[in-house]
This record gives C-alpha cells, sequence and structure tokens, in this order.
C-alpha cells in the first residue's frame, strides 16, 4: 500500500461518512506552502491523507516517541510512517441544549485521549445541515460553535471550524469547505513540522554517538531512512534524497577509516555472503524493500546487497524528479566506489569474476532504467539495427549547434531492449557501455569464450559457478535461486533468441545466456561495442569511440575474420593521423597490411605497403620490405587493365608547380613547360611510366560570374590509356525568366565513394574487388573557388578564404559618408573548429583528356624535378589542374590544385508531379499510386531511390511485402537525361468521422536524387462515404438513427454494424438494435443506408451529454475490411412536452369545408420537470392551406397542471387532405424589473427532442365550398361524411 499521512476521525459517524468524498477530492487538490523549521527552504506539497478511526490504545502504542531508541541493543525502531499526525472530531449538533447534556462531554473525552499521545494536533468540525437548521425558527444569542469555542479553544480558535451544508453547491457551502481544507491541510503540516523537528533532533543525537562502542549503523540507516520515508511521502524528493546522500558518504568514510583503525564490530558483518554476488536491481517492489530493510534490520546484510538497495533508493528518486542525466552521472563513480569498498574491505568471493559479473549486470540495469524512462517505445517492434541510429539522429538534431559531425562514423548496432532517447544522457551512458563492455571481455577470456580459446571442463564449471552466485537483490535475502535468479545455463551451441525474446530478456539473463556459448557471447560483446562506440561518436568524443574500435579491431582478427576488422583500423588511422601521432599510426598501418595480405586485397595492400615505405620512423629493413611486397604485387598484377588509383599524401610531396609559357596560349602547335618540383619519401629509386598534368579549359570574361561544370571521365583502359565521356548539359532559357537559373553543380565529398575507404558495417569477402567505377573515382563538379579553398587549405588549414563585398553609404547630397566590407561567408571563416581535427579531403581523378607529360621517369629518393610537355590544339585559355603519377599498374593523384575560373552553364532543374489517375483516390482502403519524374540535365543511376515522406494519417508502402509506414524509400530504374520515369507504390489516407462530401488532403514530401530539398506534392482522396445522425421520438421513446451515404463509384461492403455507449454507467443504458448485426449491404454513390437503435431514456440523465460510438466494417472488392467509427453526442433530449392537435367543424356544421371557420385544439401534455413553467405557443400555417383567425402566439402557463388545451380558429382555404397547422414550443422567460437582470421577456428554443408534435403528420379532409342544394349530395362524400376525416401519423 502507498504511504499516505494518517488523520483519525471520532464522534458522528454518519456525518464524517457524508463528508469523506469531498475531503477525499479537495484535500490533495490544490499545494499547500511548508514553512519549515532552520530557515529552510519553503516547499509547496500535496497531501493525499488516509482517514482512520481514532483507537487510543493502538495510536499510543504506535506513537512511541523516538528519542527512546537510543542503543542499537533495544527493540525494533517505531516508525514515522504508522503515526497519526492530527486528530479530528466531527459533529453536526446545533442545539444548544443538546451540546451541554452529551455533546461537550463526548468532545471533553476525546481531547483527554489525544492529549495522552504525543502528536497531539486536533481539529474539531461542527457540520450544518439543512435538517438541523430548522429546529428552532429563533435566533439564539450563541452558536454551539461559539460554545465549543469558548469551552475547549479559548486560545486556538481555528481549531473550531463550521461546515456549512457540504451536500449543496451554492457558493456558501463551497466557501465553507474550502476554508475547512485550507484549515485541515494546515494543521496536517503544522503537525508534521513538530514531529519531524523532535525526530531530527533524535537523529543527530544518534548519529553523535557513532563513535561508541555498541553503536550500529544499520539501526541508524532505519532510523534516517524513516525521515526520507516522510519527505519522499509529502513529495519532498530533493530532501528525501539528501537522507540517502548523507547515508552514502557517512557508510563510505567507515569504510575508509575502517582501513586506518580499528574495524566496528558492525562493519564486519558486510563481509559475508562470499558466495553469491547480488544484481543490481532498479524495479520499485515495496515487497523487496521490506525484505532488504529486514537483513539491515538484522545486521546480516551483505555489501553488495547494501549497495545495491541504497543505490536503486536514491535512483528512484532522482527518477521521480525527472533528474535522469544525475542518475546516468552517479552511476560509474558508484560502481568504482563499490567495487574500491570490496578491496577495502577484503571481501573475497568464492569464483574469480564475481564482481565483473556484478559490474557487467549492474550497468546493463542502469542503462535500461535510464533509456525506459527517457522514452516508452509504444507500437510496433523495431529493427535492432535502426533503433539507435535513428534515436542519435534525432538527439543530433538538438545537438547541432554543439556536436560536431562525423561523416565517417559507422552506424552502431542497437541494444535489443534498450531505447535511447535523451541527449544528455550520452555523456555518462557511453561510460558505462564501455565499461560493460570491458566486464564482458574478462568474463569471455575467464570461461574461454574468445576465438582462440578451446572450452573446457574448467570453462564449464566456471561458468556454472558464476551463474549461480550471480541472483537478484531481492531473492538474496531467501537464499533464493527462482526468477531472475535462476542457476540454470544453456548449453545449446549458436542459439539466437529472436528480436521479442531479446527485448524481454533481463541483465542477469543477458549475462548467462552471453556465458553459455561462444556465439552468444560474441553477438552480445558486439553489440555492447557498437552501443559503446555510437555513444561515444554521438557526444563528440572520437578518439574513445576509436579506442574501442581497435579491440574490436583485435577481437576480429584473433577471430580470423579480417575483412571485418579492416573497418574500424581505417577509422582509426584517420583519426591518428589528423591527430599526429605518428607511432599509432604506423602501429594501424602494420595490423592493416596484416588484414589486407590475409584477405589477399592486392589493391589495398598496395597502397598500405606504400606508405608504411614512406614512414621514416620505422628502420630501414621494414621500410625496404614493404617497399619490396609494393614493387612484387605491382609485378603481378601488371598485366591486367586495372589501374590502382591511390592519393600521393606523404609518398610524392609536389613542393612546386610552374608553367614555363606566360601570356596567353595561341590556337595552333603551342608548347606549353609544366616544371613540377617533386620530393620522393621512397626509400629506393622507382621508375614512373608516365607523369601527367590535367589541363582544362576555362572561360575569362567579365559578367555576371558563373559556374562550370567538369566531364566526368570513364575507368581506365590499358596503360596510360583512358577513355573519357563528356556529359552535355542542356541549357533551358526559359525555367526561371530572362537569362535563366544559375545552378552551382557542387557535390558533396561524403557522398562521394573514394578508393580504399572501407566502412565497418561493410561485408563480404575480403577477396572481392572495388568495381571498376570506383576504380574510376569520377570526379565531382566543383567550383573554381571552392578548388581554390581545397589548395589553399592543403597548404595550411587555417586558411580559409573570405568572400568580401564592397557596400558604401551616401548621405542626401549623394556624397559618400561610410564605406565597409562585407563577409558573406562569416559562419564558416568564425565558426569552432577543433584544433587537432583535420578535415578528410578527398582526391578524386579529374578529366585527363589534355595532359602534360612525360614516359619513362626515374624518381630517386628527396628531391626531383620533371619537366612535362603539352601541345594545344583548341582554341581558348586553360588551366592547370591535378598532377598524376603512375608506377606499373599504380596511379598516384595530387589533389585539385587552386583555380578561380567560372563557367556559364544553364541546368534544367528535374521535377516531379502526381500522374492523373483513372480513378480518383479513396480515402481508408490501400491503393497505387504514381509519380512521374523528369530528370531534365540529370540522370538516374539503377538503384537510386526516390525518398517519400507522408503527412499524418497518411500510409505508405513501395510492394505488398513491406509495411505501411511514413516513410518509404522507391528503388528507380535508370533513366538519362531529359527523359521521364514513373514510380509506383501504395498509399492509404486514414478515414475518420466523415460528416460532409469533402475531399481530404495530404501531402506527400518527396525528395529526388538530385536535390537534398523536399518537393511537396497535393493529393486529394474521396471518402468513401459520409455519415450524419438523426434523433427521433415517439412520445417518451427515443430512436437513434446514423445514415451512410455513399461518394463514390465504388462499392463497398457495409457489414457488423454497431452502437456503444461511452459513459461511465454504460452498461445501464440499454441499447435496442432495429436492424440485425448480420445484416450486410452494398453501398455506392448515390446510394443511402440507415441503422436505428432505441434508446433506454429511463435510465439516462440527459443534463450530461451522452456520447455514442458508431463503428462499422467496409470492404472493398479484393480488399481487406476497415474499421470505421462515428461519434454522436446527445444532451438534453427527453421529451418534456407533448403537442396533440386537431381540427373540428363548429357546432351546426357536419363537416370542414373551404372558408367555413373551424376549431382547432391544441393540447399541451407536460411529461418531464422543468424550471421554467410559462411556455409560448406559435401556431404557424400556409397561408395558401390555412388562414389563422385570431391570435396565433400567447403564453401558457403549465404550473401545478399536467395538460393545457388551447383553442384557436381557423379557416381551410384549398380543399383535399390538408396537414394540420404547425404548433410550435418555446420557453417564456418573463421580465425580471425587481432585479434588474432583464428588462424584456426572453425566448428560450427547446433542444431537439424536448418537445413532441404527436399531430405532426396528421391530415384533415376539407371539402369544397358548397356550390348548391343539387350538387351537395356529391361533394359530401356521402351520407358516412358527417365527421371530418383526421389521419394520423404513425408516430
Amino acid at each position: 500500500m502507498e504511504n499516505k499521512p494518517l488523520i483519525t476521525y471520532s464522534g458522528d459517524l454518519a456525518v464524517f461518512q457524508s463528508v469523506v468524498p469531498s475531503l477525499q477530492k479537495g484535500i490533495g487538490s490544490e499545494a499547500v506552502e511548508w514553512k519549515r523549521a532552520y530557515g529552510r527552504t519553503t516547499k509547496h506539497v500535496h497531501l493525499h491523507p488516509r482517514f482512520i478511526p481514532f483507537n487510543q490504545e493502538e495510536i499510543c502504542v504506535s506513537n512511541v516517541d523516538s528519542s527512546s531508541i537510543s542503543v542499537p541493543e533495544q527493540a525494533p525502531l517505531t516508525t514515522l510512517l504508522d503515526q497519526a499526525m492530527l486528530h479530528t472530531y466531527w459533529t453536526d449538533c446545533v442545539d444548544v441544549e443538546v451540546y451541554r447534556s452529551t455533546t461537550k462531554d463526548a468532545i471533553q473525552s476525546w481531547l483527554n485521549s489525544v492529549k495522552s499521545c504525543n502528536v497531539r494536533e486536533w481539529l474539531i468540525i461542527l457540520v450544518e445541515t439543512p435538517d438541523n437548521k430548522k429546529t428552532n425558527k429563533l435566533l439564539p444569542r450563541s452558536s454551539v460553535l461559539d460554545k465549543i469555542k469558548n469551552d475547549f479553544a479559548q486560545k486556538q480558535t481555528e481549531r473550531c471550524v463550521c461546515l456549512s451544508d457540504p451536500q449543496k453547491l451554492d457558493s456558501k457551502s463551497a466557501e465553507s469547505l474550502h476554508s475547512m481544507l485550507h484549515r485541515l491541510r494546515q494543521l496536517l503540516l503544522a503537525s508534521y513540522s513538530k514531529t519531524l523537528t523532535k525526530f531530527e533532533e533524535n537523529m543527530r543525537a544518534q548519529r553523535e554517538r557513532r563513535n561508541e562502542a555498541g553503536w550500529n549503523f544499520c539501526h541508524y540507516f532505519l532510523l534516517q531512512e524513516e525521515l526520507a520515508f516522510v519527505l519522499e511521502m509529502l513529495g519532498v524528493y530533493d530532501e528525501a534524497l539528501v537522507q540517502y546522500d548523507e547515508l552514502d558518504a557517512l557508510f563510505t568514510q567507515f569504510v575508509l577509516n575502517s582501513h586506518l583503525t580499528d574495524t566496528p564490530q558492525w562493519l564486519l558483518s558486510f563481509q559475508r555472503y562470499g558466495d553469491r554476488w547480488p544484481a543490481l536491481s532498479l524495479a520499485t517492489n515495496l515487497a523487496c524493500l521490506s525484505e532488504i530493510r529486514e537483513t539491515v534490520r538484522n545486521s546480516t546484510v551483505s555489501l553488495l546487497n547494501f549497495r545495491n538497495y541504497l543505490f536503486a533508493r536514491q535512483a528512484l528518486l532522482l527518477i521521480k524528479q525527472n533528474r535522469l542525466n544525475e542518475l546516468a552521472q552517479r552511476s560509474l563513480s558508484f560502481l568504482h566506489n563499490c567495487i574500491n569498498e570490496l578491496a577495502i574491505l577484503d571481501v573475497a568471493f568464492s569464483e574469480e569474476g564475481a564482481v565483473s559479473c556484478w559490474v557487467f549486470v549492474s550497468c546493463l540495469e542502469i542503462l535500461s532504467t535510464i533509456c525506459g524512462h527517457g522514452q516508452t517505445p509504444t507500437g510496433a517492434v523495431t529493427s535492432p539495427q535502426n533503433n539507435l541510429k535513428s534515436s542519435l539522429e534525432s538527439q543530433d538534431k538538438g545537438q547541432s549547434h554543439n556536436n560536431k559531425q562525423h561523416p565517417n562514423q559507422a552506424n552502431p548496432q542497437h541494444h535489443p531492449y534498450i531505447f535511447m532517447t535523451a541527449s544528455d544522457f550520452s555523456v555518462h551512458t557511453a561510460h558505462l557501455w564501455d565499461y560493460a563492455r570491458e566486464k564482458l571481455y574478462e568474463l569471455g577470456k575467464l570461461c574461454g569464450l574468445l576465438p582462440k580459446s578451446q572450452p573446457k571442463s574448467d570453462h564449464l564449471h566456471k561458468v556454472i559457478s558464476l551463474a549461480a552466485g550471480l541472483v537478484c537483490f531481492d531473492s538474496a535475502a531467501h537464499n533464493s535461486t527462482n526468477g531472475n535468479g535462476t542457476t540454470s545455463v544453456s548449453s545449446s551451441e549458436g542459439s539466437s533468441d529472436n528480436l521479442e525474446e531479446a527485448a524481454a530478456e533481463t541483465p542477469i539473463e543477458k549475462l548467462k545466456n552471453a556465458l553459455s556459448s561462444k556465439p552468444l557471447f560474441q553477438q552480445y560483446y558486439l553489440e555492447l561495442c557498437e552501443l559503446a562506440m555510437g555513444t561515444y561518436k554521438h557526444i563528440g568524443r572520437l578518439r574513445s569511440a576509436r579506442k574501442v574500435g581497435l579491440s574490436l579491431a583485435s577481437y576480429y582478427m584473433e577471430a580470423e575474420e579480417f575483412n571485418k576488422a579492416v573497418g574500424f583500423l581505417v577509422d582509426a588511422l584517420k583519426t591518428f593521423t589528423n591527430d599526429r601521432w605518428t607511432v599509432l599510426v604506423i602501429d594501424v598501418l602494420l595490423k592493416l597490411a596484416e588484414c589486407y595480405q590475409a584477405v589477399g586485397d592486392n589493391e589495398r595492400y598496395i597502397r598500405t605497403c606504400a606508405q608504411i615505405a614512406c614512414s621514416k620512423q620505422l628502420e630501414s629493413s621494414r621500410r625496404n620490405h614493404f617497399f619490396d611486397e609494393m614493387m612484387t604485387c605491382l609485378t603481378e598484377i601488371e598485366g591486367n587493365d586495372r589501374f590502382v588509383i591511390s592519393p600521393t599524401e606523404e609518398t610524392f610531396i609536389i613542393n612546386t608547380v610552374k608553367i614555363d609559357t606566360l601570356g596567353k596560349i595561341h590556337l595552333e602547335s603551342c608548347n606549353v613547360r609544366v616544371t613540377v618540383d617533386l620530393y620522393s619519401n621512397l626509400p629506393r629509386p622507382v621508375l614512373s611510366n608516365c607523369v601527367q598534368a590535367a589541363i582544362l579549359p576555362y572561360d575569362n570574361h567579365t559578367g555576371a560570374p558563373s559556374v562550370p561544370t567538369f566531364p566526368t571521365c570513364a575507368p581506365v583502359k590499358g596503360k596510360g590509356q583512358q577513355k573519357h565521356t563528356n556529359k552535355k548539359v542542356q541549357q533551358n532559357q526559359g525555367a526561371e525568366g530572362k537569362g535563366g537559373a544559375r545552378t552551382t553543380l557542387a557535390t558533396n565529398n561524403e557522398n562521394d565513394t573514394a578508393v580504399g575507404r572501407h566502412s565497418p558495417n561493410s561485408s563480404g569477402d575480403g577477396k572481392e574487388r572495388l568495381s571498376r567505377k570506383e576504380s574510376a573515382a569520377l570526379a565531382p563538379a566543383l567550383t573554381c573557388e571552392d578548388e581554390d579553398n581545397l589548395a589553399i587549405g592543403d597548404i595550411n588549414p587555417s586558411v580559409l578564404r573570405l568572400s568580401l563585398m564592397q557596400q558604401l553609404e551616401t548621405k542626401q547630397d549623394k556624397s559618400v559618408h561610410m564605406g565597409r566590407l562585407m563577409c558573406h561567408n562569416i559562419h564558416q571563416a568564425l565558426r569552432r573548429k577543433d584544433s587537432q581535427v583535420k578535415a578528410d579531403v578527398q582526391v578524386l581523378k579529374t578529366d585527363f583528356s589534355q595532359v602534360a607529360k612525360a614516359n619513362d621517369i626515374i624518381i630517386n629518393p628527396g628531391a626531383n624535378v620533371i619537366v612535362l610537355e603539352a601541345k594545344i590544339t583548341s582554341p581558348g585559355t586553360y588551366r592547370l589542374c591535378q598532377v598524376s603519377i603512375g608506377v606499373k599498374n599504380f596511379e598516384l593523384l595530387s589533389p585539385r590544385m587552386g583555380c578561380k575560373y567560372h563557367f556559364d552553364v544553364e541546368k534544367v532543374i528535374g521535377k516531379i508531379d502526381v500522374d492523373s489517375l483513372e480513378s480518383s483516390l479513396i480515402a481508408g482502403i490501400e491503393q497505387m499510386m504514381s509519380l512521374s519524374l523528369h530528370t531534365g540535365s540529370n540522370s538516374i543511376e539503377k538503384g537510386m531511390m526516390l525518398y517519400i515522406r507522408a503527412s499524418v494519417d497518411l500510409q505508405l508502402r513501395v510492394d505488398g511485402s513491406s509495411e505501411m509506414c511514413s516513410e518509404i524509400a522507391v528503388p528507380l530504374e535508370y533513366t538519362g537525361a531529359f527523359a521521364t520515369t514513373k514510380a509506383r507504390f501504395w498509399v492509404k489516407a486514414a478515414l475518420g468521422p466523415q460528416k460532409d462530401n469533402s475531399m481530404i488532403e495530404h501531402k506527400l514530401m518527396v525528395r529526388c536524387p538530385w536535390s537534398i530539398e523536399e518537393t511537396k506534392l497535393s493529393i486529394l482522396f474521396v471518402p468513401p462515404f459520409m455519415s450524419s445522425y438523426k434523433l427521433n421520438s415517439v412520445g417518451q421513446r427515443k430512436f437513434i438513427q446514423v445514415m451512410l451515404q455513399g461518394l463514390t463509384e465504388t462499392q463497398f461492403l457495409i457489414a457488423d454494424h454497431s452502437l456503444s455507449v461511452q459513459h461511465k454507467n454504460a452498461e445501464n443504458i440499454p441499447l435496442v438494435p432495429l436492424n440485425p448485426r448480420s445484416q450486410q449491404i452494398k453501398l455506392r454513390t448515390g446510394q443511402n443506408v440507415s441503422y436505428m437503435w432505441e434508446i433506454g431514456v429511463t435510465e439516462v440523465e440527459d443534463d450530461h451529454p451522452l456520447r455514442l460510438e458508431f463503428s462499422m466494417k467496409f470492404q472493398c472488392e479484393n480488399k481487406s475490411a476497415e474499421l470505421y467509427k462515428y461519434y454522436v453526442c446527445l444532451q438534453r433530449f427527453k421529451t418534456l412536452y407533448e403537442v396533440k392537435s386537431r381540427v373540428e367543424p363548429h357546432k351546426g356544421s357536419e363537416f370542414c369545408r373551404v372558408g367555413n371557420m373551424c376549431s382547432m385544439f391544441v393540447d399541451i401534455t407536460k411529461f418531464g420537470s422543468d424550471v421554467h413553467l410559462s411556455l409560448m405557443y406559435e401556431v404557424r400555417a400556409d397561408q395558401h392551406l390555412w388562414a389563422i383567425c385570431g391570435r396565433s402566439t400567447g403564453v401558457v402557463l403549465m404550473e401545478g397542471n399536467a395538460t393545457q388545451q388551447i383553442v384557436l380558429d381557423v379557416m381551410p382555404m384549398s380543399p383535399g387532405f390538408l396537414p394540420l397547422p404547425a404548433v410550435h414550443l418555446s420557453r417564456y422567460i418573463p421580465a425580471d424589473q425587481k432585479s434588474g437582470s432583464s428588462s424584456v421577456p426572453k425566448l428560450e428554443p427547446f433542444s431537439v427532442g424536448q418537445v413532441f408534435n404527436r399531430s405532426k403528420a396528421s391530415q384533415i379532409h376539407v371539402l369544397p365550398p358548397q356550390q348548391s342544394s343539387g350538387s351537395t349530395s356529391g361533394l359530401s362524400g356521402g351520407s358516412n361524411s358527417s365527421l371530418p376525416v383526421v389521419t394520423d401519423s404513425p408516430f
């Protein structure tokens, strides 16, 4: 049961029971200010007390003063939670004589009993009800309340309150109840203040005796924890946490002092249970807490059990305050502190690795609690590979201004049952993931689960022993091995649970499964590594992530899975290279060379050997060895037409490039000499079969700046021969008005695939080669300014070219007043940069169709000068772009050289449209739709994706095998420039309650392959039907009619209709269907369907809204059935009045004729109770049918009479069966001249269904006017037509 403050009640039990609902509902509705002693911060708390009967014996026994507990040898401590903090007395006596004779003595006896208790706060409540107010009409000199105050509370009048008629809802009663509740809260908090002050004084006195002999920390722990429980009960979680922090600090100080002084006797008990290592559990189990507190009271708790309990309580209070970040921050220090205390107290465990088991399970339990409270996942189970990635991406959106993005980081695997959301947690949870990984590796090493270890019988015994001692700390108190602490160990090799089973695993089960077999150990270890790396990368601690990656790479290398280790080694190599940690770079290069050689990847092995051979920190013998390996591999692939492309990096350093020919180049046979100053870091000379520099043209004309496009190059064919394919770019002059649009053809380097890049998540045979497209490394279209920045940044990374613009301000006389320089890329120039991280600039091969080259050049170690020659035959101006050095089939490319040139390019931007459909899209069912993509100047490669994101209540899927979701990626086929392709997919729009035939509009946000921006498209859905309702009345009976009207040509099958009441007493409100439940109806446009139910109005209170839910299933041909819901809200629909009309001829007339005066009788019958008794009636009729003679409106008073009759004179104006004149009723609210609230009368209409017109469909037979005596018999209708014929409606 939840702890609540206790308040006793005594006196008249019936009076108290009548007020209890109002008390329980109102006392906790408002916060009350709690003023603390000793200058503490004022708190606002909500009180939710529990009322118990006053029993003097039980209360006095439970209210034992805590000061009596002075030494640990005494009886168990008395808890504060069982003490009643306020005593109340309830009476409804209003007669002074009755008070003097009986009530006064009863109150005096009760007060004497209260004063014998330690908590003496009391309150007397006098309840005034309407019954006891009418006993005496004379006003007494003094009331009973005055007598009570005079007799018992002369100096404390606030302890006597009066509660006026709590059953009424007027303002006086509400104010009285509010005053009484406020007094109750104030006295309850005042009682707590006094009691807690005494309790804290006793607690401090006990703490001061901590150095005395016989003092026991366990007994003091229970004493101070009582204070924490009370503070937690009152909602003061921060102060409750302070109590546990003080206990934590006190215990830690005792442990540290025991290492230097004599160990207290009570501290020796914490060295027990060396044969078990209870796991941490943060579940809020009250039974578990009581069991652990019992072991503390008996001084039989172990150190791990005590630490687990104390941290669990601290974690619970932090969670209640939503301080999950602090919980994550405390976790790692808690684990280290506990391990340190185990070492100080020399706690020995029966098995090696017990502490590692405890640490591993504790880390997972803490992480599960933190991430579980950060976001509770709902819905279907998501993919474990994408959960953490998507959550980290959502965190990056909130921290994009603080965290620097790392494009090369890997996508970590997600933990099967952890959903991380809060970005602040990652700063602390990253260390927990890493710590859990380290401990799991230690356990795997002990149990023989590493790749090169062979399991033996000793390892199996070790696993069983570790699992036997690992139990939940709540079951450890009873030495139980059931539940989470079961000692059963799975011995299945290679078994793996599915995602649902993994989501239900506890940390203990996860550890036992991990230690049961090598495959499971590897699975869990890899998951922890990926989680640790992903979290480190998310918080920007890339070096820590690389450290974990190196450990994972070593594990893969030990398992001989070299292709998986390569990715992590490459990432570490990039980080170490940027940080210029030369020794670490060489160590990683040696491991990479070993991996590439093991998998037979000659291309990467050649590049790695070249890097190692150029490392001057290695001795010459090893450099020469790898140089020979490089040349040997090049000789082996010399006959192939495949070239190994690599950046020059440290192999060849280009110091200067000089063009000997100055001025413009002539159009015919102009020789160009390019001198390249080159430095080689190779240990021995090498023969280069071709050294060439790419020359590209540019236009040097004035005008608006344009953007160039560079032709791409095809894969290399043969030795030094290349085939080039230039893509033509067509210009659309009318796309953006005059002059067209200018588009920069620049691509993001992060999206380009560079030769030599390897992802840690890549899989497959290590002998697979890169495709020819990857080896060719198609050049991205970069502007000249971008290449300038790349070239300058390659020389000095801190230099960034600024985009400056002159701006002048003039005075009124047009003279210059001020001039300034404006920088447009200031956000790039002044952004924060990591001083150690260098941008990863990829070197891609440009167009080498026109080059300056030299063949068969020997490049010696050190400085070299190479002269290249070229002949230009085409007119124009050119620029030098890139240098290529070929050694057999090994081609090394220099970075792009700086340039500042522009080109005019007109690019037709692709567009996307919604296809015109043969039939309209229908909401509520799944349908196929297609989009038309017009590529323009772009092209679509096979395998590219069209990303589509839908608006709310719109679901998408690609094909029949996938699930519906809000975002999809549609694969596209190859489509050339200026062509059109179609993307088809399935859509389904949610169908809500449709009240009209308006179409439903949804949006599609589409991202095309050639653009990073989304295009918004509108699509319209036609609802299959619309719904409405109508309330029908037959006297006092009510019928609800729900109507469906088809809106589409598509035929739907309607079935399983139902109507339910959304009300707290729904089972008491009968709904009688008039249509069979098994009825199935086909509905399409122009067709209507109606369903009707009768409502049992006798059980309904129509003052409050009555909500009804109509549901049915509709199904289209070859489609699954869908559910449709429609909601109806009824209020004030019971029949209050019934109107019945009849028309009769005047006396002396046998029947009604045209032009003859007739009498109209209107009977108004009252059924229900109505506050307003005055009704205004109004008789309305078509002037072509009836003529109303006299007053057609009037006021009727319904007081005391159930039926009122009104007689009017009417004259029929047309022969035939005429409908009776309509009678309309309204509430008549007369003017109130005295109060002045309304100076004119008002009319208030009735709600639908409150007035039932029984003669609404009745008709009367009116004969034509009498012509002559000869024709009278023919018009009278026979001798039997002496009375008018009235036809009644079936309702």
